[in-house]
């Protein structure tokens, strides 16, 4: 069970697993470097920074064959050799401005997407976690 599906999924072991090949198909050579690791018990925690050139679409950003670099944190749960629970944070806001995206403090009152769109995956995740309101004041305005 993932306790933070990415944008669009569900935290069922079958949709966390789809979204590892969204990254390798935006940026094929896809990679982390693990700064380090540390176990607790039956948790395993890591911090990392993923690496990869932009050749494909991603979240609706066509390729810009940009180098990036975002940091993650993850959490894992290990039962019998297995992941059974995840737990993790990624700084994609930091992604998405590296490959272009520049952000607008807007209203609170706008309802608009903050990638000019009726609705996306992204509006979609941040609504289910009551974080609608704050990223509804974000808005791309140039790629």
């Amino acid at each position: 069970m993932d306790h933070t599906p990415q944008p669009g999924r569900t935290p069922d072991k079958a949709d966390t697993l789809e979204p590892n090949k969204v990254p390798r198909a935006a940026f094929p050579d896809f990679h982390a470097e693990i700064h380090w690791q540390a176990a607790d018990g039956d948790l395993v925690t890591t911090f990392k920074t993923y690496y990869g050139t932009h050749a494909g679409e991603f979240f609706g950003i066509a390729p810009t064959g940009r180098s990036i670099h975002f940091e993650t944190v993850d959490v894992m749960r290990v039962v019998d050799g297995k992941v059974t629970e995840h737990w993790g944070v990624a700084n994609l806001f930091s992604l998405m401005e590296q490959l272009g995206a520049e952000f607008n403090i807007l209203s609170p009152t706008n309802a608009n997407c903050h990638f000019r769109r009726a609705t996306c995956a992204l509006c979609e995740w941040s609504a289910s976690r009551d974080l609608r309101a704050p990223l509804s004041r974000v808005q791309r305005v140039v790629t």
